[in-house]
């Protein structure tokens, strides 16, 4: 279901959750979950708050213009994610936010694996990631799974606390960067303990997963013992 239709069909079950009541209201917020895609919070959140007008998702569903965008870099070996959220994608905007993000990082970067977008695929990022001697690869076309860190943090670190709507000013982009810049970057990798897959194990039919003990990305830089972490110390 794209955007726009996910907005008509909030709309009608707005009215309907509204005058429903008991089971019937449980009924329908399963439905919506089911229907749009919805996580049943961000749901009862959604009927329960704000009556959507036409005017109002006329302006969100529209493609026209520049709008905000969030850029998630994670390390793989850690767990360790930095966001940055900029107006475009265009090439010079994605360069610039990698460049902020790298300087905040407690490790260098090496590489960098992108998807295929041409806001990673040029030549203006090709140049810089030589200069500064990032190698720079890309997962494979239309295979999301190549990138399956990525997309899990463009739910826990932008879906779950943004939601979906656009934002398409500059107060709202700067907003956005200093949650992401403070708040939403120590919260998550110096507080968020979280497992890491070690190995597979076939027990019979049955193929069982043995995790690590939950860790904080922060913990991970510290134990791999070549990170820069002194300055998150205190």
């Amino acid at each position: 279901m794209g955007h726009e239709a996910k907005w008509e069909y909030f709309r009608v079950m707005y009215g309907r959750y509204s005058k429903a009541k008991g089971t019937e209201r449980s009924r329908l917020l399963d439905e919506f979950c089911v229907t749009a895609g919805y996580h049943r919070k961000y749901a009862i959140r959604l009927l329960n708050g704000v009556a959507p007008d036409k005017e109002r998702v006329k302006r969100r569903n529209s493609a026209h213009g520049e709008f905000a965008h969030s850029l998630n870099v994670t390390d793989i070996h850690t767990g360790w994610t930095e966001s940055a959220a900029l107006v475009g994608k265009s090439e010079v905007a994605v360069q610039a936010a990698l460049e902020e993000i790298r300087g905040g990082l407690p490790f260098r970067l090496l590489g960098v694996d992108s998807d295929n977008g041409s806001e990673f695929i040029n030549w203006h990022l090709k140049r810089w990631c030589d200069q500064e001697q990032i190698q720079l690869s890309r997962g494979r076309p239309y295979k999301k799974d190549d990138n399956a860190h990525i997309e899990q943090k463009n739910w826990t670190h932008v879906r779950k606390l943004l939601g979906w709507e656009r934002c398409d000013s500059r107060a709202a982009v700067d907003a956005i960067n200093a949650v992401y810049r403070q708040e939403l970057r120590l919260w998550m990798n110096l507080y968020q303990p979280s497992v890491k897959l070690v190995k597979k194990v076939r027990v019979g039919s049955k193929l069982r997963r043995v995790y690590s003990p939950a860790q904080t990305p922060f913990e991970r830089v510290l134990a791999w013992g070549q990170g820069t972490a002194d300055e998150w110390r205190s």
